[in-house]
């Protein structure tokens, strides 16, 4: 149901409320906005939501990319939003990019050699804010 979420734009109202919580259950910490709220086992944010009657878990990093999308497109699910700080909590949308899973698995060695060694076409890591 959360893939199905991110097919087609939600109305005013739920984007309002889910603005909302993004704002009360984050916290700046350097350049990093951190989701304070629920994770998953794997360490990622998670809200869940009751839309159109059935209850969903959200990735935030996910939900924050879609609502920042001015163009409001639907998030493929093979399509990645990488943490560029490679904080998996952060939700500051300077730090997100939507990517291939390739590229999105080669931020891993830059993580590992404290350098960005460059990602073509996409952006560079921000190995500075790392949490």
């Amino acid at each position: 149901m959360a893939a199905a979420f991110f097919s087609s734009f939600p109305p005013d109202q739920l984007v309002v409320k889910l603005e909302a919580v993004l704002g009360e259950k984050s916290e700046l910490v350097g350049l990093c906005c951190l989701w304070t709220g629920e994770t998953d086992r794997y360490g990622y944010g998670v809200h869940r939501a009751v839309v159109s009657g059935k209850r969903i878990k959200l990735k935030v990093h996910r939900l924050k990319y879609y609502l920042c999308d001015p163009g409001h497109s639907a998030l493929q699910r093979n399509i990645h939003i990488s943490h560029l700080c490679h904080n998996k909590l952060c939700i500051n949308i300077e730090h997100l990019s939507y990517e291939p899973v390739t590229v999105n698995n080669s931020r891993k060695v830059c993580l590992t050699n404290g350098q960005c060694s460059g990602h073509r076409g996409f952006r560079e890591c921000c190995l500075w804010s790392a949490v």
